[in-house]
């Protein structure tokens, strides 16, 4: 009794494996394309001469071809994880033409390599659009696959691109100049006719903005505004083509880490397009962009008030004598601090010449959701203030530290 049992379960056991392999057939192919730690992709088109080339170096995909763009992460990150989990639907060999899958003039080929090894294989759709079918180089089997996975690898050259005309993180920038050539492109209140250095910006070592050679105090909320419109806009259409001429407006952003700034060209030939310095290759830009959109140049980049605080913000203040002042978000009242924050920079305000200070007095302030913290150095005897213990010294007017005596002297 007890062996029959035995034998009825092993038989249950069998069954069931062979039923598990028959619903979800696998080959060693897709096994190893499940495990390969890819290096290189190649996806190219039969139907045109389009290619797309990732290679990795280290920890960094990057376009091989075509060079000189970044990537669009998502969907090359969606087209890796895809890669570790296709399986087959189901497997046989084909009784119909192979065009019948998809395969042949319209198939979609690409090549896979890892681990020292390569694999080869072709997607092909149904004509009806709903089913997706991949099949191995040298291999006769036909493999019906999920649509998703034909999905993350289907698109034009230009679908793997990321667009933006810069991938900068505003941390990482120490130094960022507008040039403008002012015969193609015309900006407010300039009467020059040729080359124009519209801003030359550096940060200094207190992490303020500076304009070389000017004493005027930069605005960080403008900067800031000026860094997010260049690292979010985007071109309309791969350019593959030398940059021609002098351009109407070159942006060059210097970096922390890296010695060669990046510069973005901006061309008016044949309507606005964009290209990185003197490589091969850019974008041209939609017909209706307007590069002042980016640039802003009508806009002062100078500080207008004492301290840049968005009404919105929520911060605490810790005074000279050390009391707590908390400033609510969306509070009406003001403190006398936050009436000093709110007053318009003097416009007798100019860099200080001097290297002896004398007596300190200082404020810090946190913005708690932001977690930022910053002081702000007072030298009522020689009229300084700094806003950070490297920062600028800026010589205040006699009549700014009269009219605010009482607040600092409290």
């Amino acid at each position: 009794m007890k062996k029959k049992i035995f034998l009825t379960l092993m038989t249950f056991l069998t069954l069931g494996i062979l039923a598990k392999n028959f619903l979800e057939p696998e080959t060693s192919s897709f096994k190893w394309i499940n495990n390969v730690s890819p290096d290189e992709l190649i996806i190219e088109k039969t139907s045109s001469d389009d290619e797309v080339h990732f290679v990795k170096f280290g920890e960094k995909w990057v376009l091989n071809f075509p060079n000189g763009y970044n990537i669009e992460k998502i969907k090359l990150d969606k087209l890796l994880k895809s890669l570790k989990t296709i399986k087959p639907i189901d497997s046989f060999k084909p009784l119909e033409d192979d065009q019948d899958y998809g395969f042949g003039e319209k198939e979609i080929k690409m090549t896979t390599r890892g681990d020292f090894e390569e694999s080869i294989i072709f997607l092909g759709i149904s004509k009806d659009l709903k089913k997706s079918y991949l099949k191995f180089k040298g291999e006769e089997e036909v493999h019906l696959i999920p649509m998703n996975f034909y999905e993350s690898v289907k698109g034009d050259k230009e679908d793997w691109v990321d667009k933006r005309l810069a991938k900068i993180n505003p941390e990482e920038i120490k130094g960022i100049s507008v040039h403008i050539n002012t015969k193609d492109f015309k900006i407010p209140n300039i009467d020059v006719f040729g080359k124009i250095v519209l801003w030359d910006l550096r940060r200094t070592q207190g992490r303020e903005w500076r304009e070389l050679g000017k004493d005027l105090p930069v605005s960080s909320m403008a900067v800031k505004n000026l860094i997010h419109r260049i690292r979010n806009t985007e071109g309309y259409e791969l350019n593959h083509r030398d940059f021609l001429g002098d351009p109407a407006i070159k942006i060059s952003i210097e970096k922390y880490e890296e010695k060669i700034p990046l510069e973005i060209m901006i061309d008016p030939h044949e309507g606005y397009w964009a290209s990185w310095g003197d490589s091969f290759g850019g974008f041209y830009m939609d017909e209706k962009w307007d590069p002042e959109l980016m640039i802003h140049s009508g806009n002062s980049i100078y500080r207008e008030k004492f301290l840049e605080i968005e009404e919105w913000e929520e911060y605490e203040i810790t005074t000279p004598n050390g009391s707590k002042l908390l400033k609510k978000e969306n509070e009406d009242t003001e403190n006398p601090w936050t009436k000093i924050f709110n007053q318009p920079w003097p416009e007798e305000t100019k860099p200080a010449n001097t290297t002896k200070l004398t007596e300190k007095k200082s404020i810090k302030i946190k913005w708690p959701k932001e977690k930022i913290e910053l002081d702000i150095f007072f030298y009522p005897v020689e009229k300084i203030i700094r806003f950070s213990e490297f920062g600028i010294m800026w010589e205040f007017p006699e009549y700014w530290w009269e009219q605010n005596k009482e607040v600092f002297n409290d």
